[in-house]
C-alpha cells in the first residue's frame, strides 16, 4: 500500500468554544469528511483550521467579543434601570399621583 494513499490530512475543527483534531478523509470549500461523517464547514458553529494555533486564535478572539458584548449588554441594562428607578424618585418629587412606596 502506498504510504500517500493512506495518510490523512491532519486539521483542526472548532465548534462551541472546543479544538477538535480530526483526521479528514475527504473536503470541499463548503464540507469536510471525517470519521465515516461529514459537516459543513466555514459557518457560524464549525470552523476548519489548518494548525492548532489558528483555531485557538479564532476561539479565544470569540470568547472576547462575546464577553465585551455581554459587558456592554450589563451596562445598558444597568442604565435602563437606573433611569427607571429615577422615574419614582421624580414623580414622588412632583407629589403627582399614587407611588409605590
Amino acid at each position: 500500500m502506498d504510504n500517500k494513499m493512506s495518510k490523512k490530512k491532519i486539521k483542526y475543527l472548532t465548534s462551541g468554544g472546543a479544538i477538535k483534531e480530526i483526521q479528514v478523509e475527504k473536503e470541499t470549500d463548503f464540507t469536510v469528511w471525517f470519521d465515516g461523517t461529514s459537516i459543513r464547514i466555514n459557518t457560524i458553529e464549525n470552523r476548519l483550521w489548518g494548525t492548532w494555533g489558528e483555531a485557538y486564535a479564532y476561539i479565544l478572539a470569540d470568547a472576547e467579543q462575546s464577553l465585551n458584548s455581554a459587558r456592554l449588554n450589563l451596562q445598558t441594562a444597568q442604565s435602563k434601570l437606573g433611569n427607571i428607578k429615577g422615574l419614582l424618585k421624580i414623580r414622588k418629587k412632583e407629589g403627582v399621583g399614587k407611588c409605590l412606596n
